[in-house]
């Protein structure tokens, strides 16, 4: 005895209380206050993406929150589930089932347990085992409400737009001029080997586009960058109205590869000229192989304002397939249908993206409400018998 000390400090390293050069023992008071602590969470994780998807196991990484102490790390939740936690902006999840969907987000917490809101949720499909066997499904499907998504920012002719040019919630990514890269936004990485073809789904909006104006869809499988699709304004499309176009490849003509991009980019003339793009859908498909040397198939249509848009003077009064509506898309727990009251409905039937028929509904109401709480996350088909013909619906469970 005689030499002996102690410090007591906090988790910040200031000291609470000291002593030395005591004998046997030496007692000090104090007190630890209860308030005054650290109550601000951190900012939510963003542009969480899903990487090098295998039978049992997925990366996936994010950007980093800030805090006003610190950020400690973070937690992630698969299928709504806490799973475990991190410290880094990455993680690998392992014990995933083949041939299974599964939904993923992360949120972040410091020292003082403070958690922030959740980052985007994204959903992935672990691959099927053995016999080079396919699993069809959505790799991801993007509308930019929540950031970026896994999509890039180009450079100063590209930017994350809010407004009435956007087609799904109130996001979407505007492209003008043609500046390169600076005029593109370019996805993350997929893995596309097993897939014997693959659809690119989206919708957009074209302002002040001339005549002859082009913007398009780019494809990387590893090598450099070869334009698969392109619209010309007055060609392809009309200013000031929203489309949709479905792009598919084919691996008897692509290398569908297992580190592939996808990049919209605008080849217009100025500022001006812009391009907005939404509710990106990109999906994997196990059908039989088309004949090699075949190209893209590439299919566009116009599609209505959404209702939020719509003002009297531009509704339509005469109801046709396209009048037809199901929405949201994704959706979490309902799908609703929206059908012009002078059209009958025969019958709805739900499919799998396989084809499996999962639900069949003979019905007469004109807004019909489908419960999809128990499907699992990945995409699925709706096919509606009317007395005008047959409508195929694609949407996302999330």
């Amino acid at each position: 005895y005689g030499q002996g000390s102690y410090i007591l400090q906090d988790a910040s390293g200031n000291t609470l209380a000291s002593g030395g050069n005591f004998g046997s023992s030496e007692t000090t008071n104090f007190c630890i206050s209860s308030g005054g602590g650290d109550t601000t969470p951190p900012s939510n994780p963003t542009n969480l993406s899903v990487s090098n998807v295998t039978t049992n196991s997925a990366d996936i990484s994010w950007n980093a929150s800030t805090d006003n102490v610190g950020v400690d790390g973070y937690n992630v939740y698969l299928n709504g589930g806490y799973i475990g936690s991190v410290a880094g902006t990455s993680a690998t999840i392992n014990g995933l089932t083949p041939a299974t969907g599964y939904s993923v987000y992360v949120t972040a917490y410091d020292a003082a347990s403070n958690e922030s809101g959740a980052s985007n949720t994204v959903n992935f499909t672990t691959l099927s085992e053995g016999g080079g066997g396919c699993t069809a499904g959505v790799l991801s499907s993007n509308s930019y409400e929540s950031g970026w998504e896994g999509w890039s920012d180009g450079g100063s002719d590209c930017r994350r737009y809010s407004g009435s040019r956007s087609w799904d919630g109130s996001y979407s990514i505007e492209i003008r001029d043609n500046s390169g890269t600076a005029s593109s936004t370019t996805s993350s990485s997929y893995d596309l080997s097993e897939f014997s073809s693959v659809d690119i789904e989206f919708y957009f909006y074209a302002n002040s586009m001339e005549n002859g104006e082009d913007f398009w869809v780019r494809y990387n499988d590893g090598s450099g960058w070869t334009t698969v699709a392109s619209y010309a304004a007055g060609t392809s499309f009309t200013n000031g109205s929203f489309w949709t176009t479905t792009i598919t490849l084919n691996s008897g003509s692509y290398n569908l590869s297992s580190n592939a991009q996808f990049r919209f980019q605008c080849d217009a003339s100025a500022n001006s000229d812009q391009i907005y793009i939404d509710l990106v859908t990109i999906t994997g498909n196990c059908s039989a192989l088309p004949e090699a040397g075949d190209g893209p198939i590439v299919t566009i249509e116009q599609v209505q304002t959404p209702d939020r848009y719509l003002s009297l003077g531009e509704l339509d009064t005469e109801a046709d397939l396209h009048d037809v509506k199901v929405y949201p898309n994704p959706a979490r727990s309902e799908l609703n249908l929206d059908i012009p009251a002078d059209m009958v409905v025969r019958s709805v039937q739900l499919f799998s993206a396989n084809g499996a028929s999962l639900k069949f509904s003979p019905t007469t109401d004109n807004y019909e409400t489908i419960d999809i709480s128990g499907l699992n996350p990945g995409m699925y088909f709706l096919s509606i018998e009317t007395d005008e013909g047959v409508i195929n619906k694609r949407f996302i469970k999330l």
